[in-house]
Parts: C-alpha cells; sequence; structure tokens
C-alpha cells in the first residue's frame, strides 16, 4: 500500500515519512511574572535536540498556562514566539498575533484572568547540530503584569522527512 500526499510526497508501507524519531519534553517548575514590552524567556521552557538527519522536522508544541492582572482598565495584550538558537545564533521563528492573550476590564479594581493556551510549529531546520528552542512572551499592548504558571510545558518531536 502506497499513501499519496497533495505536494506529490508519498510512503510505501514500512517507509518512515512522519515516524517521530526521539521526543524531548520539559515542564516549568516555577512561576514567571513579565511586566515588560520587550521579549522575556518563560522559565524553564527551553530544551535541546540534536535531529539525526537535516532534512529531518522538528514539531514543538506548548502548554502555556498563564494569567493577567490588569487594574488599570486598559487593554492588556499578550504576545508569545517560539526562538530557536543553532551554534550561538538565535531566531524567531513563530510569533503570535497581539490576541494570544488579550484582558479589557478594569475601572481601577484588580482583575484577574488565568488560561491554558496551546500552540505549536513546524520547524524546518536543516541541520543535524543541537539545537536550543526557548519560549518567550512579552506585553503587546495596555498595562498590568502577565504570570506564566509552573507546570508549562514544552515537547520537541524530531519527525522523519
Amino acid at each position: 500500500m502506497t499513501i499519496h500526499f497533495g505536494d506529490s510526497t508519498s510512503i510505501a508501507s514500512g517507509g518512515s515519512l512522519g515516524k517521530i524519531l526521539q521526543t524531548k519534553y520539559v515542564q516549568s517548575g516555577s512561576l514567571t511574572t513579565i511586566s515588560s514590552s520587550n521579549y522575556a524567556s518563560v522559565g524553564g521552557l527551553n530544551n535541546t535536540i540534536t535531529p539525526s538527519s537535516s532534512s529531518n522536522k522538528i514539531l514543538l508544541i506548548c502548554g502555556y498556562n498563564g494569567g493577567i492582572t490588569n487594574g488599570s482598565g486598559t487593554n492588556l495584550a499578550i504576545k508569545i514566539r517560539f526562538t530557536q538558537s543553532i551554534g550561538g545564533s538565535v531566531s524567531s521563528i513563530y510569533e503570535s498575533n497581539e490576541d494570544f492573550q488579550r484582558y479589557a476590564i478594569g475601572n481601577g479594581e484588580i482583575d484577574y484572568m488565568i488560561a491554558g493556551q496551546f500552540f505549536s510549529y513546524l520547524d524546518s531546520p536543516n541541520t543535524t547540530s543541537e539545537i536550543t528552542y526557548n519560549v518567550q512572551s512579552k506585553e503587546a499592548g495596555g498595562s498590568g503584569t502577565h504570570y506564566v504558571f509552573s507546570k508549562s510545558q514544552l515537547i520537541l518531536l524530531e519527525v522523519a522527512a
């Protein structure tokens, strides 16, 4: 039996396209507080993986347990991104829009919003060198403080090409 995909990729029985070759998992152990419009690393949500072939892909999956406090009555928006570091060179490979988390309620009292969210990205790093992936977060508008709670997770899966 042969399976065909829309982009002319195919695998025959016993083929390895899409096979998961290795997994890496990390869970944050502490609370991260971020009150900045500059990206900051989310404590504990980084991990390394070394692809076995330069044609393989890395699937990143993040379970992000975040919260926002906003006592000013303004609109507070949060953005997140994945970064990749290969040989010391860091680059952003995925960035959310401003509505990853948004909170707009207030009138001077302290208000809270807590939400678990998931995001993923399929990276094509084209290397067999060690790669460090990192989750970062920032305020994208408004004022307040946001938090990333312990037990947020980052999963890296090497997927055979």
